[in-house]
């Protein structure tokens, strides 16, 4: 197969890159991706992908092209053993009677979720937990924020500011393959595709449809 040709998607603001896929998990994408279209010798590769695969193209055409200064994404590794430093600083003495690594994964994801379903506890009568994740949370940020970092939740989140405000040059028409329903972020990301004036559309989901928080 023969790759499509570069495009830099963060110039031009007109639709001007092939038709993509966008695939609930990457072995769906790799699957499309290595599919043979009838018995043809020589066909292009399909653009297919998770929705994060595209953004992370997108953040590097980003930097690439010059439309924004983003901060350094953090992988999930250095992500979490930043988690671990913020839990231990709260726990002070008594970090080591705490399995923090653990603790770490569990508040990244809280964290990621917050993100990607836009959800963020409040009131007075929280549980203690919840508290003292809402404390992590904001001294995670801070932290990030001070040496120009980002996590990965919210830099996908920025990556659709971008889309939003009019960045990127976007593929004619998206198809969502493999999805049986869409998180509030994924549904936002569909809604400024349209926006954009993309086609979008999918697998047996009604991409119309409100997604339960």
């Amino acid at each position: 197969p023969q790759p499509p040709p570069f495009v830099c998607r963060g110039g031009p603001r007109a639709l001007g890159t092939p038709p993509l896929t966008l695939c609930a998990t990457s072995r769906l994408a790799q699957t499309l991706r290595r599919a043979r279209p009838g018995e043809q010798a020589v066909w292009r590769t399909p653009q297919a992908m998770t929705p994060a695969q595209w953004l992370a193209a997108l953040a590097d055409d980003a930097l690439l092209c010059g439309i924004d200064d983003l901060p350094q994404a953090l992988d999930p590794v250095a992500e979490r053993l930043l988690w671990e430093q913020v839990i231990a600083a709260d726990l002070g003495d008594a970090s080591p009677l705490f399995d923090l690594g653990g603790m770490a994964a569990t508040a990244a994801e809280a964290h990621a979720l917050c993100r990607v379903w836009g959800v963020l506890p409040t009131g007075e009568f929280l549980p203690d937990e919840t508290r003292r994740f809402l404390a992590w949370q904001a001294a995670f940020l801070k932290r990030c924020a001070g040496h120009g970092w980002i996590d990965l939740a919210g830099l996908h989140q920025r990556l659709l500011g971008l889309i939003e405000a009019g960045q990127f040059a976007l593929p004619a028409s998206v198809h969502l393959a493999g999805f049986d329903r869409l998180t509030p972020f994924e549904q936002r990301l569909c809604a400024a595709l349209r926006a954009r004036g993309v086609t979008v559309s999918g697998d047996e989901i009604g991409l119309s449809a409100t997604v339960d928080r």
